[in-house]
């Protein structure tokens, strides 16, 4: 074999390595977009019911305010708590594919502190 047909293989299969890489990360984001779509739907239904509760809330008396209290926190912190897991399909990078890995740079040298001399 040729140093130039070696060079064409290895270039064909770093080629080929790249094209399944790619087909990866187009499921993944097939995947994740289905799923983001998912926890939208799930956070809109938890605001939906967050207004619902502050609306009855806007209704009520004074007397019923202990009452309604606990529903609209509860109504609060799933709307949060759903918010957040939608947002993390758009906050996360994904991690690129890398074929070799990196050199870790040698951690310096610590000098060793200079002995204590006693002076009498």
């Amino acid at each position: 074999m040729s140093l130039l047909d070696a060079y064409r293989k290895k270039l064909d299969i770093q080629i080929q390595e790249h094209k399944a890489h790619l087909e990866l990360l187009k499921a993944r984001a097939t995947h994740a977009a289905a799923q983001s779509k998912m926890e939208l739907a799930q956070a809109d239904k938890h605001l939906d019911k967050a207004k619902a509760k502050f609306n009855e809330l806007k209704g009520a008396s004074g007397s019923a305010l202990s009452d309604l209290r606990a529903g609209v926190k509860n109504a609060l912190a799933d709307l949060k708590v759903s918010t957040k897991k939608a947002a993390r399909h758009f906050n996360a990078q994904p991690a690129p594919h890398r074929h070799r890995a990196k050199a870790v740079p040698a951690k310096p040298r610590q000098r060793a502190a200079p002995a204590k001399t006693s002076k009498k």
